[in-house]
């Protein structure tokens, strides 16, 4: 199935990082985290560069898509235990959109779990920013900062 859908496009000389995006969710979806990480390595070399992103308009929903690519390979990161390479996608997927309150909270939890509190914080008050009803990012945030404030890690 996802050879024809790839071969299809590209055939119709259409873009196949969206397939291979959709591809690895599968993957994700079926357990096999590992095997996600090849077909979204690939579908971002197919994305623009930085430089393509600056130089011509992308409507929002292409943003969205290429930064979840980002986004989607950092839960994965996550999932192979690599937080630092799976921070770097989601500050990356930032950049180009920020318009997911998922991959926001995210990282709120991920700089978390890895002792970057103030980065924690805002990251889960951009979630909130661009979905106020967030309840379990709402109740993630209190206690972040009720402990932020009781230890060390207090927010500057």
């Amino acid at each position: 199935m996802f050879v024809s859908a790839l071969e299809q496009a590209r055939q119709n000389e259409q873009p196949t990082s969206v397939i291979l995006g959709r591809i690895s969710e599968e993957f994700v979806k079926q357990g096999d985290v590992a095997e996600a990480v090849s077909p979204l390595t690939q579908a971002i070399k197919q994305d623009p560069t930085s430089d393509e992103l600056s130089e011509r308009f992308w409507s929002p929903s292409q943003r969205q898509e290429i930064a979840s690519h980002h986004v989607n390979l950092a839960l994965t990161l996550v999932k192979l235990s690599q937080p630092d390479s799976a921070m770097k996608h989601l500050r990356w997927s930032f950049k180009i959109s920020d318009s997911s309150p998922e991959a926001r909270a995210i990282a709120g939890d991920l700089t978390w779990q890895i002792g970057i509190a103030n980065e924690a914080i805002e990251h889960s008050q951009r979630a909130l920013q661009l979905r106020p009803n967030l309840p379990q990012v709402m109740q993630q945030l209190s206690h972040n900062i009720e402990t932020a404030k009781s230890t060390d890690h207090a927010p500057s």
